[in-house]
């Protein structure tokens, strides 16, 4: 069964939610991260009730429905 498509509102929800969480410190894809310490977008899918969500694709996913991509230029380590 194909997944099916996200709304752009659900979209925009996912994004602000990993947005918020590069904001809080959460490291993006391919940084290192401090222990103890879950990635932007693990901690941002989470918060989206997404648990089993896969990180990057999950992200273009939500990028391509909203229009629009992640500034992940908001994580300062």
């Amino acid at each position: 069964m194909p997944t099916p498509p996200l709304t752009k509102a659900e979209a925009l929800r996912r994004i602000e939610a990993i947005e918020d969480a590069l904001r809080a410190g959460h490291p993006p894809p391919g940084h290192v991260s401090p222990a103890g310490t879950h990635g932007a977008v693990k901690h941002g899918l989470a918060t989206c009730g997404l648990n089993g969500a896969i990180g990057i694709e999950a992200c273009r996913r939500a990028e391509r429905a909203a229009g629009r991509l992640i500034d992940w230029s908001l994580y300062q380590p």
